[in-house]
């Protein structure tokens, strides 16, 4: 029931502050939204979201049988431990994403998001719904550790929740928050195609990940936004699936069974 709650909150917030975007873009003449760019943000968002809540019983009941397995087990109701496991959730996070930007099977189910020229809300939710059995697969080990299944989900859901409105540029620096929380600047960088910015704060929710691990970089010159090389379509399913018809044609190019797996693995 949480969960439904949390959802229809998530939407009716995510309603507003595009609204809101949107109108603040067109009085200060930002030109944060394109037409056809939103339309296409928002049919990957409804399939994604149409996907999770078709998976949902499924992984529910795969991460219930994987939890017996676990050598002890952490209470389902404690606040403490559902705060231990955010910041596991979130180192946890941390390595998938940053996964899917260095190994190139991950990048095509990833590539999607970043695909953008724009970065507003819509962008949040433009997705490869294929990503969601990925992303899945992943947690797994924090049930091994002994978090129940509702704390893994529910961090899980508050993770993606708090991202959601890190996808903005209406949203300035925000002081001393900037140097423990991921925020919209640092995020406006990790969705930069500039040379510096390029794979660069991974977080979701904290950014000291990627302090730790040296993957930060601030937000200092004017973020462009998109890749590298833009792939030019506002087809929902191309764009999801472009980087799988490009890595089959490398694949295809190579001799061997081991040229054609090191092509799916390599660095993108």
């Amino acid at each position: 029931m949480l969960a439904e709650w949390t959802t229809i909150i998530s939407v009716l917030i995510f309603v507003v502050l595009t609204t809101v975007e949107v109108i603040l873009s067109r009085r200060r003449a930002m030109n944060l939204y394109e037409h056809h760019d939103t339309i296409a943000n928002i049919a990957l968002g409804v399939i994604t979201f149409v996907s999770k809540i078709g998976s949902k019983a499924a992984i529910l009941a795969v991460y219930s049988s994987i939890f017996q397995l676990a050598p002890w087990k952490f209470p389902e109701n404690s606040v403490p431990w559902f705060f231990l496991g955010l910041l596991i959730n979130d180192l946890f996070f941390y390595w998938y994403h940053r996964l899917s930007h260095t190994t190139r099977f991950f990048w095509a189910l990833h590539v999607a998001h970043h695909s953008s020229e724009k970065l507003n809300f819509t962008t949040s939710v433009r997705g490869n719904f294929v990503n969601n059995l990925f992303h899945a697969i992943f947690w797994i080990p924090m049930l091994l550790l002994g978090f129940p299944p509702a704390i893994v989900l529910t961090t899980d859901l508050f993770s993606y929740f708090y991202q959601s409105f890190l996808h903005t540029q209406i949203i300035p620096k925000l002081g001393p928050i900037e140097s423990i929380m991921n925020t919209p600047s640092h995020h406006r960088v990790h969705h930069g195609s500039n040379p510096q910015y390029i794979d660069k704060n991974y977080g979701a929710v904290f950014i000291f990940w990627d302090k730790l691990f040296g993957t930060f970089e601030e937000e200092y010159e004017e973020v462009r936004y998109g890749l590298t090389k833009p792939i030019m379509t506002r087809n929902p399913f191309k764009i999801a699936f472009h980087e799988f018809w490009v890595i089959h044609r490398d694949m295809m190019a190579r001799k061997g069974i081991a040229g054609k797996v090191k092509e799916l693995f390599r660095k993108p």
